[in-house]
């Protein structure tokens, strides 16, 4: 959509290369890309193009990650979730990375 094309236009173009795209809330999947090892397991948030080759994120998808940064940092120091503060910290820079990937900067840090 960067380069152009409509979102109708890129859809029409991967249907006719035989490939599926799966809405996965926080992005676009286009492949499986679960057998590779380097992966983190925090679940959806593995389908993003930083992690993944076949994730595609687009403006639309920006509030969700934006959500997704902004709840994780309000609980990053909530004494409930003590015990999972580094993987609070591991989803808070993912949510970052992609962003800043978007062109979005982050605040409250």
């Amino acid at each position: 959509m960067a380069s152009g094309y409509s979102k109708e236009e890129i859809f029409e173009a991967m249907a006719e290369q035989g490939l599926g795209v799966i809405n996965v809330g926080l992005g676009y999947c286009y492949g499986s890309d679960s057998k590779n090892e380097n992966l983190p397991c925090i679940g959806s948030l593995r389908c993003n193009p930083i992690r993944c080759s076949n994730a595609i994120v687009s403006e639309a998808n920006a509030p969700y990650w934006r959500e997704v940064y902004s709840t994780n940092l309000a609980n990053l120091n909530n004494p409930s979730f003590a015990d999972n503060k580094e993987q609070i910290k591991e989803v808070i820079n993912e949510a970052k990375g992609v962003l800043t990937l978007l062109g979005h900067g982050v605040l409250n840090e």
